[in-house]
């Protein structure tokens, strides 16, 4: 393929699901994107196949991009029992906080939560919000190298993929123990 500029997805969800199990996560959430996205067939195609590397249950709940799609996402996320939530964007992200927060569940003592962008409010988000960044502005600008390249008639550039950086901050944190039953 060539006239591509990407994030490298499987990089980036290797790093968000070692995080997460390095706490003590097995059993993980994934709240979507919207279904016609790329980017989140990408993403949930390459999370599925590190769940399955790493011996981790991936719980895939209904999503878009929005905060109100996090929101909205809130009861669904409670009801798989995860202990970790990644989620399609930092929107959707600090949506899926609010609802948390909305409904008193501890972030990051209950639950703790992950996303992708690592857009600035992520930094602002309460907890602040852990998240893959990638380099927008360097892909944009590779991106119109390779379409003025192409306009000035020359072949296209080989194909660009971009590896993100976690970003950890406060909204993750060991995997919460099960009390253990009196006299066991």
């Amino acid at each position: 393929m060539t006239g591509v500029v990407s994030i490298d997805y499987r990089t980036g969800n290797r790093l968000l699901v070692e995080h997460l199990t390095g706490l003590g996560h097995r059993r993980i959430a994934y709240v979507g994107g919207p279904e016609a996205s790329w980017s989140y067939g990408e993403r949930r195609r390459t999370l599925r196949r590190q769940a399955r590397s790493l011996d981790v249950t991936l719980e895939e709940v209904r999503g878009g991009w929005s905060g109100d799609h996090g929101y909205d996402a809130g009861p669904a996320v409670r009801r798989a029992r995860a202990t970790a939530v990644i989620t399609f964007n930092d929107l959707v992200g600090v949506g899926l906080l609010s609802w948390l927060h909305d409904n008193a569940v501890e972030v990051p003592a209950e639950v703790s939560v992950v996303s992708y962008d690592d857009i600035p409010l992520a930094a602002y988000s309460r907890p602040p919000l852990t998240s893959l960044r990638n380099e927008r502005v360097r892909l944009g600008g590779l991106a119109w190298e390779q379409l003025a390249t192409r306009l000035d008639g020359g072949a296209w550039p080989r194909p660009v993929t971009l590896a993100p950086e976690l970003v950890v901050r406060a909204s993750t944190g060991p995997a919460r123990r099960r009390a253990r039953a009196r006299g066991a």
